[in-house]
């Protein structure tokens, strides 16, 4: 065996004996590295929750399956009215899947989640009023693979319609109908929604909007 090669002690102790000043630094920034190490992950588990990755970590810590993804915030309207035929509320279509929802959308950059629900409601369902200040409440649904996949979280604020319009930006893509309380909750799909819609009427004078 050529000798310089050996990796075991009798190896290292001519390189120590030689170079002493530049092991012992070797063996001084290992131990900074390491040391850095450990405070980094202990700042990492001390995160109060900010940022994507903390927020996974919180979820692991709480023996929880770990998601996909984190959902994307959207916004919509329970839009409704009163005549004599008693409460309603406005669905349409969905333009992927044809099913029954609330009109809703993302919201705009720079304005307000229940600004960009009265933008969502004019524009789908082509109903026009007064949105409440105060959501009642959130629902979560996966959107088709068609517009991207993934989870969407979204904030459901009352408006109290005062127009009606005959026509509106999406009236050729979407249906819209009145419905009474009790048939909204059978249209729509999501379990989450159908209890809000249900929470909505049975306390209608706690949620009612003022209009303006």
């Amino acid at each position: 065996m050529r000798r310089g090669i050996c990796t075991g002690a009798p190896w290292r102790r001519p390189v120590r004996e030689k170079w002493p000043r530049l092991v012992t630094k070797l063996t001084r920034e290992s131990g900074k590295y390491a040391a850095r190490r450990v405070r980094h992950d202990r700042l990492r588990r001390r995160d109060n929750g900010r940022g994507v990755n903390a927020e996974m970590m919180n979820v692991a810590a709480r023996g929880e399956s770990m998601p996909q993804q984190l959902p994307i915030k959207q916004c919509a309207v329970l839009a409704y009215r009163q005549n004599k035929n008693g409460l309603q509320i406005v669905l349409v279509t969905s333009l992927e899947t044809r099913r029954w929802v609330l009109p809703k959308g993302h919201q705009e950059p720079g304005k307000s989640a229940r600004f960009s629900a009265s933008l969502e409601a004019y524009e789908e369902a082509g109903v026009v009023g007064a949105v409440s200040r105060e959501r009642i409440g959130t629902y979560d649904y996966l959107k088709t693979a068609e517009k991207g996949g993934g989870l969407r979280r979204v904030s459901v604020f009352p408006m109290a319609v005062k127009r009606v319009k005959d026509s509106w930006p999406e009236m050729a893509k979407r249906r819209r109908k009145w419905m009474s309380p009790a048939d909204a909750i059978k249209a729509v799909d999501e379990k989450k929604l159908k209890k809000l819609i249900a929470q909505f009427a049975q306390n209608f004078d706690q949620y009612r909007v003022a209009k303006t």
